[in-house]
Order: C-alpha cells, then structure tokens, then sequence
C-alpha cells in the first residue's frame, strides 16, 4: 500500500489498501491498549509521567501551529493521547491513588510520585486550556481527559481538586460561544466543547459526589447562575439540573433533600404555569399564523413572532422531563421520602398546560385544520422518522431544508414526544397525578378529545408513553372511569384502523384472483 504522499518512503504497508489497514488497526487496537494498562500497573510514576510528556509535546505543537493546524489531523492525535490517558491511569493500582494503612514503605514512596505526577498531569491539562481561552479545540481535548483524572481526585481528601475543575469548567459555558457570523468549522468546535463540558462535568461530580459535598454550595450558586443566564441552551439544562442532582445525592436528611428538590422545581414551574406560556400553548393557530389563503406567511417564509416563546416552551418542558426524570430513576433513599410530597404538590400545578400543549399539537391534525393549511407548509407533516428509518442516507430535501416549515416539522416532533415522556411519569406520583384527574376530570377532555385525527406513528407513541403508564399506575377506584376515558378510545380507533386496512387487503387479493393470499 503507498501512502498518498509520493514522496513518504516509509508509507509502505504490508496491506493490500486502506480497508484493511483500517481493520488491522481495529484489531490491534485493544492490545496495545491492553498492553499500556499492564505497563502502568508495573510502573505507575513512569507511565504517568510518559503520558504526561506526549501530552504536553502536542499541546504545544497545536499551539504554535496556530490556524495552520489540520484540525482533523489534531483531532486523531489528541483523541489519541485521550486513549493513552485512559489507559494508563485505568492501570494504575488503587493503593498507588490514595494512602493505606497497610501499604509497605516502598508503596508510600511510589504512591507520593503517583500523586505527584497526576498533579502535573492535571495542571498542565488546566494551564493549557485556560492560558489560551481563544482556542476551543484545546477546550474540547481537555475537558473529555480530565474525568479520567477521577481515580486520583478521588484520593484528594478534602475535595478541592474535584471542585475547583468542577467551577473551571462551569464558568466556561460563559466564554465558549458561539456568534452568528461564526463560520461552520468553529460553530462544530464550540458545540464539541460545550458538550464535553456537560458530560465531563456530571461524570466528574457523579463520581466525587462525597468529596464535592462541603463544597456543595459554591458549584450549586453557579449552577444555578448559569441556568438563569442565556449562557446555555434549553439541550445544557438537563445536564446542569442532572449535575445539580448528582450533587444533592449525598444530603443526610429529608428535610434538605425536600427543601432541594423544591428549589428545583420552583423555577420551571413558575415559568410553566405563568401567563406567557399558557398564551403559546393555547394557540395553535398562531403557530401557523398565515397558513390559510391570504394569511402573512402563506408561503411558508416571513418572520415567526411566536418562534421565541415556543422554543423556551419547549426547553421548561424539558426542564421538568429531566427534574422528574431522575426523582423515578435516581437518588438515594433518602431522595425516594422526600420526593413523593414534594412533586406530587406540583403535579397539579403542571397539568393544566401540558394538556393544553398535547390538545394544540393534536388539533393540528384534525382533517379540517390540515385541509387549509398552503402547499407550502405541507411540510410540516412530514413523516421524518419514517424516513431515516427507510433510508439511513435520508437528508431533509433543499425544498424545505431550511424553511420555516421544517423547523416547524421538527417542533412539533420533539415537543410531542417530550410532552408525552413528561405526562407518561407523572403517573408515577399518583397522589398528585391521579388526586388532580379526580379533582378535575376536566383535565382529560383537551387530552383525549383529538385521538380519531392521530397518524398511526402518533398512536403508538401515545399508547407506549402515555396510556401505558397510565393504566398501570391507576390506583383500583378510577380504573373503571379513567380506562374508559383514554383507553377506550384508543382501542376503538385501532381496531377501526385494522378493520379497515384487513378489509382493503382483502378486497385487493380479490381483485387480484387470490394471489397473496
């Protein structure tokens, strides 16, 4: 095999082309890996201090490169030297992280030239990326290797090492941003960031929740900082709600954790209940301002007042799909007593607009509402999932690629299927979900008034993450009223559907002289 440059006497391979070269590579990738830990494992300070060296001498090349670096040369390289990180300190002993009592003198010695090369290691790993604030691909590197560092933080006794990455990291989401004049390549190197920031930073707190716990305070006022700025978008805030729950974990009492769990929730279901978001979610209509003949936006162009409030809408959805989220699937023992009256005295408080967003995205698809929306805006039926699943290739054609009614399309999917996850759970607080249907049967009309008009992709979404959880978490005195509002007529309309299609396979094996049949 020749490598592309003429000129490289040594890109010679003993490999028939790139396709097996790549496969080799892939099978001999593990075992070096492997060999690394074993070399870590026999001398920890060494190989410590190797990886160090090879860190520091890339950083430095990138560096002076400047803009003249091949950023997809740079990201082999440094997703590289992630591996070797990984793979040394994963082979590096235990006892080498933290003191023993029964660890030998020639033990003590090593661990202290452990301790003392990880130090380095992470503090150059920090100098590098803050004594250039300008360069977003060092952000990126850095922050996906520092959570590799957790065995030795976690060998810091009092926690400072863990909370002071933890705030270096947070403040950065102020700093790496991006602008509209941004061109596509740094836009990529922001968004990789940012998002090496959020999953480095819970994997970081998740695994030094202890070590973090006097410390608590300060990560928190930031976090919460954070999520009242416009410094991170509505996608960031279920990692920072998750970072701030991951903090919570190890609080030893109810009472504090009830007390966190309200603070929380105050904030996004204030902005829920509040009158700017039950004016957004009551008006469908105006989403689609101009759609009927004459209207202002007809051709499916033109500016969308409501485009701002709906996408917030859609982030405080989010919001408070990750807060109950991790109430059912996380926490401690603790979290379990003192969530159940917490959320479920704020059940009653969301409902009334989530089944106002559900009953506005269903009504969309009634046939007369469909019937009047222009050519133009067709698009935003557009069965995407299908799609992708039919053809992995599938783009959104240029047609409507970047118009208004593609952005509408993706919307109003991502909406109903948050909306959906979101009542789906919170049938797990019974008390509150099912004290608040019983309270106000009238809840249950705007949710169930529009099932006839449901696309079958839209049905099964409906019946996996609504009725099901629905029907199973029904206390035994509302089966009979609450089934035969919403499964009821789930039923009816799905035995209709397959009564018909049946009938129409029928009638075509008929006309066909049985064939197929």
């Amino acid at each position: 095999l020749r490598h592309p440059r003429e000129d490289d006497v040594d890109g010679d391979e003993d490999v028939s082309d790139f396709d097996e070269l790549a496969k080799l590579w892939a099978m001999t990738k593990p075992k070096y890996l492997d060999l690394l830990k074993r070399l870590a494992a026999a001398d920890p300070a060494q190989s410590l201090s190797y990886a160090g060296v090879r860190w520091q001498a890339a950083l430095r090349e990138y560096i002076e490169a400047g803009g003249r670096a091949d950023p997809a040369a740079a990201g082999d390289a440094f997703e590289a030297l992630s591996g070797l990180l990984d793979s040394t300190v994963a082979g590096v002993p235990a006892w080498a992280f933290a003191s023993a009592p029964s660890a030998s003198a020639a033990q003590e010695c090593q661990r202290a030239q452990v301790v003392g090369a990880c130090q380095a290691l992470t503090q150059m790993l920090l100098e590098a990326e803050g004594g250039n604030p300008g360069e977003i691909f060092i952000a990126g590197a850095v922050f996906r290797s520092l959570p590799t560092m957790i065995p030795f933080l976690k060998g810091q006794s009092n926690g400072q090492g863990a909370a002071y990455i933890v705030t270096r990291m947070l403040s950065r989401f102020k700093t790496i941003r991006w602008t509209p004049s941004d061109d596509a390549a740094r836009r990529g190197l922001v968004l990789n960031a940012r998002r090496r920031i959020s999953t480095s930073t819970v994997k970081v707190a998740q695994a030094l929740a202890r070590e973090l716990l006097p410390h608590r305070g300060e990560v928190t006022a930031l976090a919460q900082e954070l999520l009242g700025s416009d410094a991170i978008t509505s996608d960031e805030v279920a990692h920072i709600y998750e970072l701030l729950f991951v903090l919570s974990n190890p609080v030893p009492s109810v009472e504090e954790q009830a007390a966190f769990l309200h603070e929380v929730m105050s904030a996004p279901v204030s902005e829920w209940v509040s009158q700017a978001t039950t004016d957004v979610v009551s008006r469908p209509q105006a989403w689609l301002q101009g759609t009927e003949v004459g209207g202002v936006r007809e051709s499916g162009q033109g500016g969308d007042p409501l485009k701002d409030p709906r996408v917030k809408c859609q982030g405080t959805i989010m919001t408070l799909l990750c807060i109950v989220r991790r109430c059912i699937t996380g926490g401690s023992a603790l979290r379990a007593a003192a969530q159940s009256p917490s959320v479920n005295e704020q059940v009653s408080l969301v409902l009334p607009n989530l089944a106002n967003v559900i009953h506005s995205i269903h009504s969309i698809w009634l046939p007369e509402v469909r019937a009047g929306v222009s050519p133009a805006w067709q698009g935003i039926y557009r069965s995407v999932e299908y799609e992708v699943t039919a053809d992995p290739e599938f783009r959104l054609g240029e047609d409507i690629g970047n118009s208004p009614a593609a952005e509408m399309c993706t919307w109003l999917r991502h909406c109903r299927d948050s909306a959906y996850q979101l009542l789906g759970m919170l049938c797990s607080f019974k008390a509150g979900f099912y004290g608040a249907i019983e309270a106000n049967p009238g809840l249950l009309r705007p949710l169930t008034s529009h099932i006839p008009a449901m696309e079958n992709r839209h049905l099964r979404q409906w019946l996996r993450l609504v009725v099901t959880p629905m029907a199973l978490n029904c206390p035994k005195h509302l089966q009979e009223a609450l089934m035969g509002a919403v499964l009821a007529p789930v039923l009816a309309l799905a035995y209709g559907r397959l009564s018909e299609g049946y009938g129409a396979m029928q009638s075509r094996n008929a006309g066909g002289g049985g064939a197929g049949k």
